[in-house]
């Protein structure tokens, strides 16, 4: 499992106009969208890092402008060439057209703002899911292995 971005570290390295570049080809490698129990892709969380002007601020007015700038089409376009998703849903084609754009678009089509919960930057800084999701595998129980993971994040989740 990985994000839509990860393709950039895959693949063999090899030297394309004289710069290293990953290259792949899709005999190599699949991707596909992690299926949800409704048929739809499974949620995933939209957004990853959140961007915002701080109250505290002691620029506000020139915030204002760099956020203009984020969310500028041209800036949109940028995230969606580096294999970044846009912040905007009408530059999803600055993904390209391969198999790893294709993935990244149709599972952003069922995504979940992250939660806007006080603990959610220490879930990201200890790598909590990653740790959840690299148990799932091996897990012969699913249903407990959920709960404790319920039981890990919950008060996490709610700290403050």
């Amino acid at each position: 499992m990985a994000p839509g971005w990860a393709h950039w570290s895959i693949g063999d390295l090899k030297k394309v106009d004289g710069t290293d570049t990953r290259v792949w080809n899709d005999e190599t490698f699949g991707t596909f969208v992690l299926p949800g129990n409704d048929g739809k892709p499974a949620p995933v969380f939209a957004g990853g890092s959140n961007i915002g002007i701080s109250a505290k601020s002691k620029e506000p007015g020139l915030s204002r402008e760099l956020m203009k700038i984020i969310f500028s089409a041209d800036f949109q376009k940028q995230l969606g060439g580096a294999g970044l998703g846009p912040a905007n849903s009408d530059y999803v084609s600055s993904l390209g057209d391969d198999q790893f754009a294709k993935a990244l678009i149709e599972s952003a089509s069922n995504s979940k703002l992250t939660p806007a919960a006080p603990g959610w930057a220490t879930i990201e800084a200890n790598s909590v899911m990653e740790e959840f999701f690299s148990k799932i595998e091996g897990a012969s129980d699913l249903a407990t292995l959920a709960k404790e993971y319920d039981d890990k994040l919950t008060p996490i989740l709610n700290a403050q």
